[in-house]
C-alpha cells in the first residue's frame, strides 16, 4: 500500500475546539483532524476512516457533529462539495448516515426508498432514474425492488439504507457500529461491502464509528482513537496511519502478524482510553 500520493485537497475538515451539552462541561475538546484526497495509481478508490474508542467515550456525539446534526460549541466542521469544488460548512442532510438499526420507511418499497433518497438529493427525471437503477444493480437489489423492509434480510436492509444515503448526500458516508451483533461471516461480508462502496468514487470518504476492533482495523486506511482528557472530555489521542504501516486493503491482512499485533495493542489501550485502570 506504499504506492499512493497524499494531495493537499481537503475532503473533510474537523476543527472542534469544544462541544458542550451543558455550558462549562465539554464532551469533546480539541479535535482537529483533516481527511486529504489520496491518489492511488490505477485505482479509483476513496478512504475509510475509523473512529474508535471504548463505549461511552463520545463516538456518537462526534458522529452526529460530523453529520451536521449537532454543531460544535466552538469550532467548525466542513466537507468538500464537488459541485462548488470547495469546502462548505456541514449541515444536516449533506452527509449520509447509516445507523446500525438500518432505519427505513416501512411503507416504501426498496425502489421507493431509493427514489426518496434521490429526491432529497435534488435529483429529478432521467438522472434520478438512472442513479436509482445504478444502485439497485450495484447492491444486488434489482430483484427485491418491489419488496418492503419487512420482507428483506438484515444484509439487504443495510444495503438499502446505504444506497438511499448515497443518493441523497455528498461523498461522505457515516456508518454507526456496522459490525455490532454480527457473526464472523457477516462481518466479512460487511467488510467486502464497504470496500466496494469505497471504489464508487475517489473522493468517497467512509467514516466508521466502532468499538469492534479487528474487522474495523481490517478495512480502515486511517484510525482516530478517542480517549479521555484530564477533565473528562474526549479528544483524539492518537492517529494510526495504516497506509504507512502497509496494513490496509490486503486480502491476507488477518494472517499478518503485524496486523494481529496492532489488534492486540489497540485492544490493550481501550481500558486506558476510557480513563479506567
Amino acid at each position: 500500500m506504499s504506492n499512493y500520493q497524499v494531495t493537499d485537497q481537503v475532503l473533510l475538515d474537523i476543527q472542534v475546539d469544544s462541544f458542550e451539552y451543558v455550558s462549562g462541561t465539554p464532551i469533546l475538546k480539541n479535535i482537529h483532524q483533516k481527511v486529504y484526497n489520496i491518489i492511488r495509481p490505477g485505482v479509483a478508490q476513496g478512504q475509510v476512516v475509523a473512529i474508535m474508542g471504548p463505549s461511552g467515550i463520545g463516538k456518537s456525539t462526534l458522529f452526529e457533529a460530523i453529520a451536521g446534526l449537532r454543531h460544535p460549541t466552538k469550532g467548525s466542521i466542513q466537507t468538500y462539495d464537488a459541485a462548488q469544488q470547495k469546502l462548505v460548512p456541514v449541515e444536516a442532510g449533506m452527509v449520509g448516515m447509516v445507523y446500525q438499526t438500518y432505519d427505513l420507511y416501512p411503507y416504501l418499497t426498496v425502489r421507493g426508498q431509493f427514489e426518496l433518497g434521490a429526491k432529497k438529493g435534488d435529483l429529478t427525471g432521467a438522472e434520478a432514474k438512472e442513479k436509482v437503477d445504478f444502485y439497485l444493480d450495484h447492491f444486488g437489489l434489482r430483484e427485491h425492488a418491489r419488496k418492503y423492509p419487512v420482507q428483506l434480510s438484515g444484509g439487504q436492509r443495510q444495503r438499502v439504507a446505504i444506497g438511499q444515503q448515497l443518493l441523497c448526500s455528498n461523498a461522505v458516508l457515516l456508518m454507526d457500529e456496522p459490525f455490532s451483533g454480527l457473526d464472523p461471516l457477516m462481518k466479512d461480508q460487511i467488510c467486502e461491502l464497504i470496500f466496494n462502496i469505497s471504489k464508487l468514487d475517489e473522493l468517497m470518504t467512509i467514516i466508521i464509528v466502532s468499538h469492534d476492533i479487528e474487522p474495523t482495523l481490517s478495512i480502515a486506511d486511517m484510525v482516530w482513537l478517542l480517549g479521555r482528557t484530564a477533565d473528562g472530555s474526549a479528544t483524539i489521542v492518537d492517529t494510526l496511519d495504516l497506509m504507512k504501516m502497509n496494513l490496509c486493503w490486503r486480502e491476507d491482512i488477518l494472517a499478518d502478524p503485524n496486523f494481529q499485533k496492532l489488534v492486540y495493542d489497540v485492544s490493550k489501550r481501550f481500558g486506558a482510553l476510557s480513563g479506567k485502570n
